[in-house]
């Protein structure tokens, strides 16, 4: 197998014969024999419906040889290193054993199985959301099969869409035109299904055509299992004539779906033209009754209907012989006999109460959107009870009902309703009531839409601060929140977390948001990130009013939703401070807090968090939320270094096998900042440093020279840190550069006096408060007198500028008085550590603390020297 994305099959999967599916070690049947002699002992019932939920939670597997559970599958595949490609591969292939019992229960659990490991998969891996988009036909077919339980060649359609599956894993996992081949394949079973009466029908012809699709799905299959099999090289070297044989397979299918439809055609028009001629004479006893809509009220006219009826040859009444209990299936087949008065869409709607609804009112549309539809849904239905209407009404009486309803039924999760929609969420013979209500009980999804980015599983230290954004974006009024802190301190994660644990409990059904500001430097760039971000999918920009119209009508959208919408904004301190546009006074940031307070105006029910390395202010969001009556004030949610517990509790996380003391003194040289400590951490559990390795590199920056992938990850940091401190004004940049090159631990103002020659007062007080307020410095006020340090993050960026001289001076840094200033630094640590020791003889508990205090410095101190 190719680039050893699966394991190679020594079995591989059931071939694919003329006319069924044959398990391995099973003889093969004959051509001819496809008739309704095979038909499975249990196929005159259907098979019970078998969630995926049921299925994820099954205990082993009724199948032989059937898939392992999706959750132990999963957890063998992370215990073991297996990935998430070849586990599915693995148990799609072993989902093809059960053929040699033929039982379609058997087909449904295995397929539903195969679906719910998918599902326990995060989305953010690409291979999953290739072989989603594969399957979702694939499993579609299986499940139908499976619940009308048809005989075959309805289980060899089952058995060829499964084979299709495991290639389509393989093809996806490999090779692009390969992935695009079983596409191709999977397109063909709808069209089985969809005239599985023809084929049904024993026909020479039927047959004909349906040995022809298998064997197209066969040398499909050879074909697919040979450029697979082959490695990289080969691959490549004969691609040419593997093309040649793609071509001529394209061809092939073309042929086996025009025979397909053109032999359902043939095979379907006598039962077709029966229905014709039922229908034109039932529809003459009607009109002679007053029409349709008088008729199915008038329950003595029913009764003569059905006498008149019996005897006839057709399929539809002739089926009918009970009185007293045929009155509601009568009307029912009224109301279809008046929708089928005319050709359009609606026709392909199986619910015939909802047919009649689209043809009425949607005549000539495919597509509507989902308020139209809800403006006549159910009060302009007809031919039902009233009071059914208003049970239905009741359902879906506010807007969170009506948002429950319509994530279970808008699949393509477009905010439009369409006729293929409708067709599977209301089976023909559904009521419409209990219909609602079990759509609205299993809605898959929990929100419109989900883009926040993954994080962690686990955050350490963190709980307390998800918590409280949680509590106060849940509770009536909190509706602007600001995580703010250095680079690297979880921000993002805490105000994920907490937004996703809120959407998961549903109460977040108008989706869950993610705007991200970086590069956003002009009013338009910034309406325009707005609307692209807020958007499922891309929409045109109004030529004469920009982006500014696109969002308003995206926001009104928003609003007739009328639910609770979730949105996140990061990246809040790479805004520009200047001016938004030419000849405006306003910056960039002054024009998003604008626009947040339009948002929150005409969404009533939007929540919004800010998250920033510099504390913004939303002092004019808080004035705007209780001007507007029942807001809060924005909660303000600072982020600093994590308590050395939780510090080396997320160290032993990633490496498990570390000792708590080694934990430790990581956590001693790398500091707390818990990005920082999970690209340590990773280095020596993935074995490319040992402890000892990682602790002698003096920092990350030096861990960094030495691994590539860390120097990849913290390349990426530390241009992050870089692009924010360039927004910060120059003396303030290089001043701060200077402190996080020179000084390793804590200082004050009046070490600012002795390394750089700044005075206390009033510059050093008034930097310190600078950097502070930008979220580049931690403040500890343990002790007697404030004492600062810069951030880790901060740090490890500085010292990659200290080895580039143009950068440094592009940033303002000069490294010769850098180096000067390490100087006086090491000076001033041994005059401290001298007065400290000789006062240690005569009060050894108080020197004692100072000591330890100022080891850090001392230490770098040494280094140095």
């Amino acid at each position: 197998m190719g680039s050893g994305c699966s394991k190679k099959d020594t079995t591989g999967p059931p071939p694919v014969v003329k006319g069924r599916p044959v398990a391995s070690g099973t003889s093969r049947p004959s051509a001819g024999s496809l008739n309704k002699a095979e038909r499975p002992v249990h196929a005159a019932a259907p098979a019970p419906h078998v969630t995926s939920g049921a299925a994820a939670t099954a205990k082993g597997s009724s199948v032989t040889g059937g898939a392992a559970a999706p959750a132990a599958a999963a957890k063998a595949a992370s215990v073991g290193g297996l990935p998430h490609g070849e586990m599915l591969a693995e148990m799609a292939e072993k989902g093809l054993e059960f053929f040699e019992s033929d039982k379609l229960e058997a087909m449904q659990e295995t397929a539903s199985k195969l679906m719910s490991a998918i599902e326990s998969i995060p989305l953010d891996d690409p291979t999953i959301a290739m072989f989603k988009e594969a399957y979702a036909g694939c499993y579609e077919v299986i499940q139908t099969v499976a619940n009308l339980a048809i005989p075959p060649p309805g289980g060899q359609i089952v058995g060829a869409a499964l084979v299709i599956t495991a290639m389509i894993i393989k093809g996806a996992l490999n090779v692009r035109a390969c992935r695009e081949l079983g596409l191709r394949i999977n397109k063909l079973l709808p069209v089985a299904i969809k005239h599985r009466g023809a084929f049904e029908r024993s026909g020479e012809a039927e047959r004909h055509v349906m040995h022809d699709f298998f064997d197209c799905c066969q040398s499909a299959q050879d074909f697919i299992k040979g450029v697979l099999e082959q490695n990289f090289i080969i691959r490549t070297v004969t691609w040419g004539s593997t093309k040649d044989k793609l071509a001529i397979l394209d061809e092939e299918l073309a042929k086996v779906m025009d025979a397909l439809n053109m032999t359902a055609t043939l095979g379907t028009f006598s039962i077709v033209e029966a229905a014709a001629q039922e229908n034109a004479r039932v529809q003459r006893l009607i009109d002679e009754k007053g029409g349709a809509d008088a008729l199915a009220k008038d329950e003595a006219a029913l009764q003569q209907l059905i006498e008149n009826a019996k005897g006839m040859d057709g399929v539809a009444l002739s089926m009918q012989r009970d009185t007293h209990s045929m009155i509601q299936q009568l009307q029912a087949s009224l109301v279809g006999i008046v929708a089928d008065g005319e050709q359009g869409v609606h026709q392909l709607i199986g619910q015939e109460n909802l047919k009649v609804l689209w043809r009425d009112c949607f005549k000539h549309s495919e597509v509507v959107p989902w308020k139209t539809f809800f403006s006549v849904f159910p009060q302009r239905l007809q031919f039902i009870d009233p009071e059914e209407i208003q049970l239905i009404q009741a359902e879906l009486k506010d807007k969170d009902e009506r948002a429950s309803f319509q994530l279970a039924v808008d699949a393509d999760n477009d905010d439009n309703l369409s006729v293929d929609e409708v067709t599977r969420a209301f089976p023909a013979n559904v009521g419409l009531l209990e219909q609602v209500r079990e759509l609205k009980r299993k809605a898959s999804r929990k929100g419109a839409h989900y883009a926040l980015p993954p994080v962690p599983p686990k955050l350490f230290g963190r709980d307390s601060e998800v918590s409280k954004l949680a509590a106060f974006l849940s509770s009536p009024g909190g509706r602007v929140a600001m995580v703010y802190g250095p680079p690297g301190e979880g921000k993002l994660a805490v105000a994920i977390t907490a937004m996703r644990r809120l959407y998961e409990e549903g109460t977040a059904k108008g989706g869950a948001w993610y705007v991200r500001m970086d590069g956003v430097t002009t009013r338009e760039q910034l309406l325009a990130r707005l609307v692209e971000r807020l958007c499922k999918r891309p929409r045109p920009t109004d030529k004469e009013f920009g982006s500014s119209a696109a969002l308003s009508a995206r926001l009104s959208e928003m609003a007739e939703l009328g639910t609770d919408v979730l949105v996140l904004i990061d990246d809040c301190e790479g805004l520009s401070a200047g001016p938004a546009a030419a000849g405006d006074e306003r910056s960039v940031r002054e024009e998003l807090t604008e626009q947040l307070v339009v948002m929150l105006r005409d969404v009533p029910r939007m929540r919004v968090v800010l998250a920033s390395r510099e504390q913004l202010d939303v002092r004019t969001l808080s004035t705007a939320l209780l001007e507007t009556g029942g807001g809060q004030r924005a909660l303000e949610l600072p982020l600093g270094q994590l308590a050395t517990d939780d510090a080396v509790a997320l160290i032993r996380s990633v490496w498990a096998a570390g000792s708590r003391s080694d934990a430790e003194a990581l956590v001693c040289t790398f500091g707390r900042t818990p990005l920082m400590l999970q690209i340590v951490a990773h280095v020596i559990a993935d074995g490319r440093k040992t402890c000892d390795q990682a602790l002698q590199c003096g920092g990350i920056h030096g861990l960094a020279d030495e691994d590539y992938v860390t120097g990849e990850a913290f390349g990426r940091v530390s241009s992050s840190v870089l692009r924010s401190l360039q927004l910060l004004p120059t003396d303030v940049c290089s001043h701060l550069l200077r402190l996080a090159m020179v000084l390793p631990g804590h200082f004050d103002s009046s070490v600012l006096k002795e390394v750089f020659d700044i005075r206390p007062r009033p510059d050093g007080d008034k930097l310190l408060k600078q950097l502070h307020k930008y979220s580049v410095t931690s403040r500890d006020t343990s002790s007697r007198k404030d004492r600062y340090s810069v951030t880790a993050a901060v740090r490890e960026a500085a010292k990659a500028v200290s080895r580039n001289r143009n950068q440094a001076t592009a940033l303002g840094v000069d490294l010769d008085n850098v180096s000067s200033g390490w100087v006086k630094f090491v000076a001033l640590c041994a005059r401290l550590a001298r007065g400290d020791f000789e006062a240690y003889r005569s009060m050894p508990l108080r020197a004692y603390n100072a000591i330890l205090e100022s080891k850090p410095n001392l230490q770098a101190a040494l280094r140095f020297a």
